[in-house]
């Protein structure tokens, strides 16, 4: 309802960092503090984040704050993001176009997903860990601060639920009867944020009745409580510049995606290709064209396959008027067209 892969890549090549404009969707793990009333070992409810009892809940957000959808909760020492991540069976969820950040608590099971499912290392994208007894290089540790600035927007959402939600503030422990009472509750309260949300971003007029659940006192009261932990996980993490590898073929997949949801059926002539709605004369004869004039750049392409695309020639030492539609082959070398991705 409130978001889809198009809006999702749209958005991130506009608003993120340029960097990870291809990511769409940010994971992570939301700690509650609270118990499961009666329960008789309290300490599998540990948490040493919040160094009392608490739930974890693994929260999938989109690059414009909604929240997609949340895991099954689960007492703190016992469930880790990575177990949770997979639990998630987030292939059925997301798109195969979605790329997703993640921290490194995460890595070492993301090779077990990716064996499982449709989804690739490049719908991943997570912090560079040293190896032992190696410092990270320079080259690294800035891919790793530019990645935990564009992180630190999970961080927000997460500071808006417990703004909304005194339930979710983490400023009192709650009891409930049944963790999984308290999943649906974090449910509705996610569908309430994302309304919120959706009115603030489309600038939709507010009556007084449909924020009576934002006021003081809507939720109920509860007590304090004692509280709960869990054991780090080791991650062995790929270095940046396969990370960047990823991340670029991923943009890759994604301009193609777009470009292909706009693009119209393209009718086959001897010589000529052209599009219903657009006046693209495309060059597809056996003539070397490359042979003759230097490209200076290209300018846009249309298609899914890099090899199979044709693109908009801007021809050096020529007016924009003679620019001109190419096929892949029809080109002698093809750094051009690498560079064109790189953009």
């Amino acid at each position: 309802m409130f978001s889809n892969i198009n809006v999702r890549i749209m958005n991130g090549i506009l608003n993120n960092p340029t960097l990870f404009n291809q990511v769409t969707l940010h994971i992570d793990g939301h700690d509650t503090k609270g118990i499961v009333y009666g329960s008789k070992d309290k300490s599998i409810y540990y948490s040493y984040k919040l160094k009392r009892n608490g739930f974890r809940t693994q929260v999938t957000i989109d690059n414009n704050g909604f929240i997609i959808f949340l895991s099954k909760s689960q007492p703190c020492s016992i469930g880790n993001d990575g177990t949770m991540l997979t639990d998630m069976n987030i292939h059925n969820k997301v798109n195969e176009m979605d790329c997703i950040a993640l921290d490194g608590g995460y890595t070492l099971f993301v090779n077990s997903i990716i064996n499982n499912s449709s989804l690739n290392k490049y719908n991943f994208v997570f912090p560079i860990r040293k190896d032992l007894g190696i410092n990270l290089n320079e080259i690294e540790l800035n891919y790793n601060d530019q990645f935990g600035g564009f992180r630190s927007k999970m961080e927000k959402s997460f500071a808006n639920m417990g703004h909304t939600f005194e339930r979710l503030n983490n400023t009192k422990s709650f009891i409930t009867t049944d963790i999984n009472i308290f999943n649906i509750q974090m449910k509705i309260a996610s569908a309430l944020l994302n309304i919120k949300n959706y009115v603030e971003l489309n600038k939709i007029d507010i009556f007084d009745f449909h924020a009576y659940w934002l006021n003081d006192g809507f939720d109920f009261e509860y007590n304090n409580i004692i509280l709960d932990d869990l054991n780090s996980i080791k991650i062995t993490q790929p270095k940046v510049s396969e990370r960047i590898d990823d991340l670029e073929k991923m943009r890759l997949l994604q301009q193609q995606f777009i470009g292909l949801q706009i693009q119209n059926n393209v009718h086959n002539s001897s010589n000529v290709n052209t599009t219903n709605n657009m006046d693209i004369e495309i060059i597809n004869d056996n003539h070397n064209i490359l042979e003759d004039y230097e490209v200076e750049y290209i300018l846009d392409h249309k298609g899914l396959i890099v090899e199979d695309s044709v693109y908009l020639v801007k021809w050096k030492n020529y007016p924009e008027s003679d620019n001109q539609w190419l096929h892949y082959s029809r080109f002698n070398e093809h750094k051009v067209i690498t560079d064109y991705w790189r953009k």
